[in-house]
């Protein structure tokens, strides 16, 4: 039976925790691509395009395995055969994020358990077809990447409800999740290693597929049916309060009352006292429709608009590099396929750095938003709610100051042809892939209203997705410069982050203007310290 959200409360920390650990290994695993696509190519997906006009890649692929594992030989292939996997990629790189609109709305009405069944049932399905694919049945690798990616990312997006069970820490937690996200990339970059030890790719996905069974479980015995509500909302406190209520709330009263308040992420006062509680209940359910705000008011915002951008402009520079990644190593190293095989597995590797590094963006978007900070009697409720969500805005700025000044380093140091200056742009890569999502959520989570918060990323997600449609175009026009030197992209890009600063000016000028309104409170609050009374204004 799922447990209520007053249960879940009691074990937040280890909620959290398998929340993290599934984001580990069941989320953008798809962006491992890197590693995925040399074990395509050993099994000879596709290889039927390359027809007798194959190009002689047999080198031995040599990484950096433990003592006494072999590598395989990795067979000709083609250029035909390449553009089709990386078209593959692209496709399903868009759906994974494409999708997450009408799985938002849906999740705003149903919650997240049912949705996170259904992205583990998907995700199994898609290790099964991989594990099933092979040189006769190419086509395969179509669903099978694209389930991989839209099963991870509804493993993603239905975990940040879990920062609303902490009240100070929840962008922490937010950071956490996504960190986790992006080190998920690593999995494919060890099943690599696993299949380069003598492993069946078959045996391989079928293993990986049957560990989705325990996510499931958890999902099961561990997530509430419920939404889970803001930890410092009211309606958070009156579960307990209702369970005290000495059987004055019974049955189908109790349940509604329950359901209610799971639904419930933002409201006014709550009685606290006896059966005065619950009748405040039912009337703020009223006025619950009246509250939220319309939702296509909201997506004509300034700041979501902006958001919108710097997004879809770091999701495509991200999703180009990782699908190029191969190519550029080889022109960088002057075609030896030995040292660019064994950069793109430290790659790989390195995302498990999204794990560490992100509680880190967490704490900067975190930063004085405690109560304590804003204890001051002498400052109305109105002014210090205020001043709490200018300070919030504020970490967000701050953010995205970060994320946008990695993702214009990675463009940088990608230009230097130095294969030592490439692990470099390899951080900058993965800081930027765990930051974004981390710092996009928090700023939701600031900013809108909760009950509007799955629409508005899954509508951002769907944005994105079309966005890095255009990467496939940008495929093809390096295939036709010269020796496939990326250089005209890498240029295109750099030029591009540049617009992303636009959304932390404009948030930093959106604090000012919040700031300014707190200015006359405390010119009254200096007056009243003389014992002079002015008319209120």
């Amino acid at each position: 039976m799922a447990p209520t959200v007053i249960e879940v409360t009691k074990r937040k920390k280890f909620l959290a925790g398998s929340h993290v650990l599934e984001n580990l290994f069941f989320s953008a695993v798809l962006y491992g691509w890197s590693s995925s696509y040399l074990i395509m190519r050993q099994e000879r997906i596709y290889y039927n395009l390359c027809g007798s006009d194959s190009e002689n890649f047999t080198l031995n692929i040599s990484h950096p395995l433990p003592v006494g594992s072999s590598s395989r030989e990795l067979l000709p292939g083609c250029t035909a055969q390449e553009d089709k996997l990386n078209l593959a990629f692209t496709i399903s790189s868009s759906l994974l994020s494409g999708l997450t609109f009408p799985i938002g709305l849906a999740m705003d009405k149903m919650g997240s358990k049912i949705w996170r069944f259904i992205g583990g049932f998907l995700f199994l399905c898609s290790c099964l077809l991989l594990a099933w694919v092979s040189e006769s049945t190419s086509w395969m690798l179509f669903p099978a990447l694209s389930l991989h990616g839209v099963g991870g990312i509804i493993t993603t997006f239905t975990s940040f409800q879990v920062a609303n069970l902490f009240e100070s820490s929840g962008s922490t937690v937010i950071s956490m999740i996504t960190g986790a996200n992006g080190a998920s990339t690593v999995v494919h970059a060890l099943l690599k290693w696993i299949y380069d030890v003598g492993v069946s790719k078959a045996v391989i996905f079928y293993v990986y597929g049957g560990a989705v069974g325990l996510m499931l479980l958890n999902n099961w015995i561990n997530v509430p049916n419920e939404p889970i509500p803001s930890s410092g909302h009211p309606y958070f406190g009156s579960f307990g309060q209702a369970l005290r209520l000495d059987h004055k709330v019974t049955g189908k009263r109790f349940h509604n009352m329950v359901s209610t308040a799971g639904r419930r992420l933002s409201t006014s006062k709550v009685v606290q006292q006896g059966d005065m509680m619950t009748s405040n209940i039912e009337v703020e359910q009223k006025k619950e429709s009246d509250d939220i705000p319309i939702f296509k008011e909201v997506i004509k915002s300034p700041i979501y608009i902006w958001s919108l951008v710097v997004l879809c402009i770091i999701m495509l520079r991200v999703s180009f590099f990782i699908g190029a990644l191969n190519q550029h190593l080889i022109n960088i190293s002057g075609g030896n396929l030995k040292q660019a095989s064994q950069y793109a597995q430290i790659y790989s590797l390195m995302q498990i750095i999204c794990l560490f590094i992100n509680p880190i963006l967490g704490w900067v978007m975190d930063f004085r938003t405690t109560p304590k900070f804003y204890e001051d009697d002498s400052m109305s409720k109105e002014k210090r709610e205020l001043k709490l969500k200018a300070q919030k805005i504020q970490n967000c700025s701050n953010a995205f100051m970060i994320v946008n000044s990695t993702t214009f380093l990675m463009g940088v140091f990608v230009f230097i042809p130095i294969m030592e200056v490439q692990l470099v742009a390899f951080l900058m890569t993965t800081l930027t892939r765990g930051f974004v999502h981390a710092a996009v959520a928090a700023l939701y989570r600031t900013v809108y209203h909760p009950a509007l918060i799955g629409s508005l990323i899954g509508l951002e997600s769907l944005a994105t997705a079309t966005f890095c449609l255009l990467q496939y175009p940008i495929f093809m026009w390096v295939e036709t410069s010269p020796g496939k030197d990326p250089l005209r992209a890498n240029i295109f890009f750099i030029c591009l982050s540049l617009v992303n600063y636009g959304l932390p000016i404009y948030l930093y000028i959106h604090v000012r203007r919040l700031r300014k309104q707190l200015a006359p409170d405390t010119c009254n609050d200096a007056v009243s310290l003389t014992n002079m009374s002015l008319p209120i204004q």
